[in-house]
């Protein structure tokens, strides 16, 4: 009887974990979009937010791609120059330092400019509505940053 009776008990718990489970799995997916997304699933989220249709999934994946290819360079040299800015601030003189802070500078401007010509070829391939759309999520993008800061912890 008392064999029977743990039995069941643990029959019910296993259950219930299971169903609770269940429940934070379908009524939390919005947590499960910021994971990092494999390889497959790249973009995804922007793809259901602006409602791209396959041609345009294709389009957009094509200019992704370019735009990561040409701004891969540039982020990676940003980094080396923060690096030896950050890393010999006590050794570097004044000149060096705007030296690094000029090149900085100058490599920025021309990753936003890429960005905003890469903004600009997607905006081409979209429909009235979806340029409303992406729109608002440029604007979200752009101040992301920001809100980051501003957000109390």
């Amino acid at each position: 009887m008392k064999n029977r009776n743990l039995i069941i008990a643990l029959v019910v718990l296993v259950l219930l974990n299971i169903i609770s489970l269940g429940f934070l799995w379908f009524t939390n997916r919005q947590h499960f979009d910021r994971l990092p997304a494999r390889k497959s699933e790249v973009n995804f989220r922007f793809f259901r937010e602006i409602d791209f249709d396959e041609q345009q999934q294709k389009t957009f994946r094509r200019l992704f791609t370019e735009h990561r290819k040409n701004m891969r360079p540039k982020l990676e040299k940003m980094s080396e120059l923060r690096t030896a800015l950050f890393s010999g601030a006590e050794h570097l003189s004044n000149e060096e330092r705007d030296q690094l802070l000029t090149e900085l500078s100058a490599i920025q401007r021309s990753a936003d400019s890429i960005t905003y010509v890469h903004f600009g070829m997607v905006y081409e391939i979209c429909n009235p509505d979806q340029k409303r759309k992406i729109d608002g999520f440029v604007r979200r993008m752009v101040n992301r940053d920001r809100r980051e800061i501003s957000r109390p912890k």
